[in-house]
């Protein structure tokens, strides 16, 4: 309202207005002080988003220290959502009373997740920043492609050993987005990669470490008819190391003011026997 307030009040007829820029059609753009990255083209109807850092900014969280300045909501650096023609694929599942890492699309280590993955209420005061970041992003404007690349290490609890970690998300390729993990320990560990979907949209496992999100299409779908969407596909290609996945629920507490209680569900992949070291490609591909 204070927008509208302002812009009315300093609204002058004879000042002739100036149209908005028209909107890019393919860009990666990069708010270094927010953590935030953008991935969209509207040719392929895809839009990538990921924060990794203070959610209020690195220069708010240097000036503004008190508890409730400093507040967060789930542990989730790594996390990324991905929405086609409009509609939510990879998601951010909402439980106001049950904050936890693994209501993220993050990896798990033993069975745990990252600092402040202990199921606070509504939200975390007093967080502290330890150092997980977008390290770069890197944009190509003539082939129309790039890579987000994040540092996570600094995000798990130093007792798991995590010597190394880093994700890559390479864009712009057409219709396909490459998830990109390398990370190593100083022991072996189990680990786990979630993947939160909604569930009505529509989880099945198709064969080997892939599974479809959306409905299975058929000849010519978009053109013919109505009621068909996108559909996304995930495929785990590890390197040297074995993979299991299943789907399964993704547990939450709900609020009571919440406004619809939709299940959620997660793709999951899990290390077969414990590893110090694994680089895994997750494909999305998409028609």
């Amino acid at each position: 309202e204070q927008g509208a307030l302002w812009g009315f009040l300093t609204y002058d007829p004879a000042v002739e207005s100036i149209p908005a820029p028209p909107r890019p059609a393919k860009i990666l753009a990069y708010f270094e002080d927010s953590g935030f990255a953008h991935f969209h083209d509207d040719a392929e109807g895809v839009a990538l988003n990921v924060q990794c850092g203070p959610w209020c900014g690195y220069n708010a969280y240097r000036r503004a220290q008190g508890p409730c300045d400093r507040m967060n909501m789930s542990p989730g650096a790594g996390h990324f959502s991905l929405l086609l023609d409009g509609q939510s694929f990879l998601v951010t599942p909402i439980g106001a009373y049950r904050l936890t890492s693994d209501t993220r699309s993050i990896l798990l280590v033993d069975g745990r997740g990252q600092h402040g993955d202990v199921g606070y209420p509504m939200s975390i005061p007093s967080w502290l920043d330890h150092g997980e970041e977008i390290e770069w992003v890197r944009w190509d404007a003539a082939t129309g492609t790039g890579v987000i690349r994040l540092k996570l290490h600094p995000a798990y609890p130093a007792e798991f050993g995590m010597l190394q970690y880093t994700r890559e998300l390479h864009v712009g390729r057409s219709h396909e987005i490459i998830c990109r993990d390398q990370v190593l320990f100083d022991k072996p560990r189990r680990l786990s990669w979630l993947f939160q979907i909604k569930r009505k949209q529509g989880a099945a496992f198709e064969q080997g470490l892939r599974h479809r999100i959306g409905p299975q299409p058929g000849p010519r779908f978009r053109e013919e008819g109505a009621g068909h969407g996108p559909t996304l596909w995930i495929e785990a290609k590890p390197l040297e190391i074995g993979l299991q996945t299943r789907i399964e629920e993704t547990e939450l507490v709900w609020s009571y003011s919440a406004l619809e209680h939709d299940p959620f569900d997660r793709i999951r992949y899990d290390t077969i026997e414990p590893v110090s070291r694994a680089t895994v490609d997750f494909i999305l591909i998409w028609t």
